[in-house]
């Protein structure tokens, strides 16, 4: 961004240094809102531009006449006084000289402004803060005039402000994409004198400091381009290539600052701050984002406070915005309700029945309805899809898929369910259903798989039988606003505890599970119990009430435990009975919030049977 600026600021310095005769000197006007580094790269170019000068003369002035003192000040760089008037202008000007000015009149000054200019061998005097003049005053009016006088004092002025169009110093404009170039309407001048006022307009180019964007290639290599410059100026210890520019660092940045440079660097300033303080000495390891307020899954879950405002930016009622997220589905699905009370509490992890480390998905939702826009944006993401118990498609009678068919990974993957529910969210050119997992053959970090997942099932999925179709179209009517809350709650809450059980004494119920699906589940308990024979003392790390991520697994474990919900309660016991005895004690940690949940939302039925059953065989 401030290539644009330098680039011009350096033309207009070097091109009127070297002009002789006695013309005015165009000049140049830097704009920008707040905190974008508009002083900052103006007084960069500047001070090469300088050193530039001074070297060419062996720092000497090829003016200055013979037996007098070698002044040599090739830049002034002067601030606009708060209240702006010609005479304290002038002595804002003679102060960076030092120059006597005390109890000299208008005239004098002004005088007195053009000799030390001419004595110091000026060629550039730059003017911050110059939108004080807000033009609505006698005074400004006069120090405006000033400023076109000093302009033909032979010294290129350089204009320095925030929203110069919106000021009054030039009249409101429009950017010309042809010419590159502001351009100024016709003046009311014209029509009462037959002239336009261009002593303000046509003198100055006027150019703007934007924030850094990222949606189009080249603006997203200058904000890493920005960073490596950035990184290369860290003084840690531990410093190494890559702490701000790889990985999903630039996204995060750019998100937490907006693009703004000033917000940019004080947060990396801070973050190397802490790092420093705590010893680690690199900006690795989450010094940047240890302090970031919320997760995806954060808003997910409710919008909480910020509901109304997300409401009014995208001109829904605050009902319609609700339900984009879980919170319509609190009172029917207990997890919801843990998982928001949760966020209260310093790292909190999410309930393992609300979200999955990745995304489940249907290709054929995704490829859209033929609308114009869907056959534009792809098909809806539906929220459900991110709940454990979605595993069909009823639309289209298919298994729901979780894997990417190009890098062969879980789509949407996060180490850690529901940090994030859209992976490199600012990454530009990718279609909706494309994948964002970044391959791992592939060294740039900004090159990501990119493969389309709205095509035909890779691998192709089993076929769907009628019960689990019954089993999903009673799960998604319990989840709908009719569904009584109480019941719904209960149902939910005993089938996770019965496919809990189930799950940590497979195989002794498998005889009650589907017998024509594939054996997903057997494959995703062996995987969990090599990973426990494995981690030697570590085995309360494995967890037997979170549900498996493949949706036929999904699918394998509930409906089993949907078969133990109807039995009647002689045969439910006998089940019990035979499963128990080869479970995990009733204290170890791989129960995880099971017999908690029983006691606070099962239903009393299921309840007093469970915990006769625990209390016999554990």
């Amino acid at each position: 961004m401030s290539l644009k600026v330098s680039r011009l600021v350096n033309r207009r310095l070097r091109n009127n240094a070297l002009k002789t005769r006695p013309s005015t000197r165009a000049g140049a006007m830097v704009t920008g809102w707040g905190y974008q580094g508009k002083t900052e790269t103006v007084c960069e170019v500047a001070a090469a531009f300088e050193d530039a000068w001074l070297a060419l003369h062996d720092h000497l002035n090829p003016n200055t006449v013979d037996g007098v003192r070698d002044l040599r000040a090739p830049v002034a760089y002067v601030q606009t006084p708060v209240t702006a008037k010609p005479k304290g202008t002038c002595q804002a000007i003679l102060n960076f000289f030092g120059a006597e000015n005390r109890r000299l009149t208008l005239p004098q000054l002004i005088r007195q402004v053009a000799d030390s200019l001419d004595d110091h061998g000026t060629q550039a005097l730059i003017l911050d803060d110059i939108t004080r003049l807000r033009m609505h005053r006698a005074d400004d009016q006069d120090t405006l005039d000033l400023i076109r006088v000093l302009m033909s004092m032979n010294v290129t002025l350089v204009l320095v402000g925030v929203d110069i169009l919106g000021s009054g110093l030039l009249r409101q404009g429009h950017w010309d994409a042809t010419t590159r170039q502001w351009v100024m309407p016709p003046s009311p001048h014209t029509r009462v004198h037959g002239l336009e006022a261009t002593q303000t307009e046509r003198r100055f180019d006027l150019v703007e400091l934007d924030r850094f964007r990222y949606t189009t290639p080249d603006q997203i290599a200058a904000f890493h381009d920005h960073l490596a410059g950035l990184e290369d100026s860290l003084r840690l210890l531990k410093a190494e290539p890559g702490m701000l520019t790889s990985g999903t660092m630039p996204e995060y940045l750019m998100r937490r600052t907006d693009g703004v440079v000033g917000l940019l660097e004080r947060l990396v300033e801070d973050g190397c701050q802490e790092a420093m303080d705590s010893g680690k000495e690199t900006a690795r390891g989450g010094i940047l984002t240890s302090r970031r307020p919320y997760t995806g899954g954060q808003y997910l879950l409710d919008l909480g406070e910020h509901l109304n405002t997300f409401a009014h930016a995208m001109r829904l009622t605050t009902e319609e915005a609700s339900r984009l997220t879980f919170a319509p589905d609190a009172d029917r699905y207990p997890p919801i309700t843990a998982s928001i009370h949760a966020r209260t509490r310093r790292n909190y992890l999410y309930d393992a029945w609300v979200f999955t480390k990745f995304t489940r998905y249907c290709p054929h939702c995704l490829a859209g309805n033929g609308s114009a826009i869907q056959q534009r944006h792809g098909g809806p993401w539906k929220i459900r899809w991110l709940l454990p118990i979605s595993f069909l498609c009823l639309e289209h009678g298919k298994f729901l898929q979780d894997t990417c068919p190009g890098c062969q990974r879980p789509v949407h993957s996060s180490e850690r369910a529901g940090s994030r529910f859209l992976p490199m969210p600012a990454h530009s050119g990718l279609h909706p259903a494309q994948c964002r997992n970044q391959r791992p053959e592939i060294t740039s970090d900004r090159l990501l798989c990119g493969t389309r997942i709205d095509v035909e099932e890779n691998p192709p999925q089993p076929g769907v039988t009628t019960p689990l179709r019954r089993l999903q179209s009673q799960i998604n009517d319990l989840l709908s606003p009719c569904a009584d809350p109480t019941q719904a709650s209960r149902y939910f809450s005993d089938l996770r505890v019965m496919a809990t059980v189930l799950q940590a004494t497979w195989p002794l119920g498998k005889d009650l599970t589907p017998a024509d699906l594939p054996d997903a589940l057997d494959l995703h308990v062996d995987q969990l119990r090599q990973r426990q024979g494995t981690r030697g003392d570590h085995v309360e790390r494995v967890r037997w009430d979170a549900p498996p991520p493949s949706a036929v697994a999904s699918a394998t474990l509930l409906a089993g435990a949907d078969t133990l919900l109807t039995m009647n309660t002689t045969a439910r016991q006998d089940a019990l009975h035979t499963m128990l005895p080869s479970a995990p004690a009733k204290g170890s940690k791989q129960w995880g919030g099971t017999w908690t949940h029983l006691r606070q939302h099962a239903s009393p039925h299921l309840r007093d049977e469970v915990e006769t059953a625990v209390a016999n065989y554990l």
